[in-house]
């Protein structure tokens, strides 16, 4: 039941018993419940991928997602979001066999782009299924409401993510790397289960249909403010994502057990930014820029640079929800998915470009210097987008 008849927050106590949406944070949960994440990096160096080699391994993961998110989020719009969230599930156990018999660096690309299908099908799926239940909302309490089911989203698949490394972390002590693969599978088949039997509802307004895929993909004014922002984060989180276990690595930590549960903290940290980022709306813009300052002073190194970075990441988790809420509410129903996958696509280009770019100054200058590096360009562009369209950020 969608919440058309919600006009007071005191009302949306009904939101919270909603069985479709409790069944959708209950599936990305499982999206995130993946083993071998707290061990990705240290897999890949034991099958000799280098630190520079990263970023073009890493690559091969965005091409993939570039090619595919615009086609998954047609056929999301144009066919069924359950149907394209059950066909990301099944990819998941897919891409985690392949990497889990890899033995070198092609077999783990292979495993990679299968990963990325996954992740394109998913690019979107959830926040539009999300959005949509609550698309009769009284206008007043939608961004709200918004904010908190898409952090409890968020937080559900980073909640998935924390056991899994916890698990993946105690398990790599006793058992060898690849096993963490081979059990991931076991989550992404219940998520198929529990997908199947999902009543899709608040289904979304088709309404008069755009001719011409130009037309379709085209983005909203406003939303073109808020994409400029969105791509900035996106770098910073690129690097969160893909180098701070080896920066973690840099500063001396190298059991896996200990890697694995520092990066579980970092994500328990993100998790908590995630929830509670319908608290912090309120300091949207000075949040946008301590994000990148704490890039910067993270150059410090050592336990305590690990530390500001970490802080950082948790704030990233807020920002990455509230400018979700700012581009749904720029986008018609009938297009939400398909406007959502272009912009990961666009992402997608962007991070093929900027891990490989990362990875080699990382290699030479070392993660500490490249970190403030990337902290300073994002908040140059930052100051630059902020600059040339004030109206647009309220």
């Amino acid at each position: 039941m969608g919440c058309c008849t919600i006009t007071t927050m005191k009302e949306f106590s009904e939101i919270r018993s909603n069985k479709y949406q409790n069944k959708l944070i209950i599936s990305n949960f499982l999206n995130g419940f993946i083993f071998w994440y707290a061990v990705e990096k240290l897999f890949m160096s034991s099958i000799g991928i280098s630190v520079g080699q990263v970023g073009l391994v890493t690559s091969f993961l965005f091409l993939s997602i570039f090619i595919f998110d615009i086609p998954s989020g047609i056929l999301a719009d144009r066919w069924s979001r359950k149907g394209t969230a059950v066909i990301g599930a099944v990819f998941s156990a897919l891409a985690s066999l392949v990497l889990g018999l890899s033995a070198g660096i092609g077999v783990f690309i292979a495993g990679y782009i299968l990963h990325g299908i996954f992740v394109s099908a998913l690019s979107g799926t959830y926040s539009a299924m999300m959005y949509d239940s609550i698309i009769d909302c009284s206008a007043s309490l939608k961004k709200k409401i918004f904010t908190i089911m898409q952090g409890r989203l968020q937080f559900a698949y980073l909640g998935g993510v924390t056991l899994g490394n916890i698990t993946g972390s105690v398990l790599a002590r006793d058992y060898s790397l690849n096993t963490l693969f081979f059990i991931s599978i076991i989550p992404a088949l219940l998520n198929v289960a529990l997908l199947l039997g999902l009543e899709e509802e608040g289904k979304h307004s088709l309404g008069k249909r755009d001719k011409g895929i130009r037309k379709t993909l085209n983005l909203p004014q406003k939303s073109r403010y808020w994409l400029a922002v969105f791509l900035t984060f996106a770098i910073l989180t690129q690097f969160r994502n893909d180098y701070f276990q080896l920066f973690t690595v840099e500063i001396g930590v190298s059991d896996a057990f200990d890697v694995g549960m520092i990066w579980t903290v970092l994500i328990v940290l993100v998790a908590m930014g995630s929830l509670y980022a319908h608290r912090l709306s309120a300091y949207f813009k000075e949040i946008v820029v301590l994000i990148p300052i704490l890039f910067i002073i993270s150059i410090i190194g050592g336990w305590l640079g690990l530390l500001i970075l970490g802080i950082a990441g948790a704030l990233l988790g807020a920002i990455s929800v509230l400018l979700s809420e700012r581009l749904n509410s720029t986008f018609p129903s009938s297009r939400r998915s398909i406007l959502l996958s272009t912009i990961s696509s666009i992402k997608s280009i962007v991070a093929i470009g900027s891990t490989i770019v990362i990875g080699l100054a990382g290699e030479s200058l070392g993660l500490a210097n490249t970190a403030a590096g990337v902290g300073a360009l994002s908040l140059i562009c930052l100051a630059l987008v902020l600059s040339l369209s004030k109206r647009s950020f309220n």
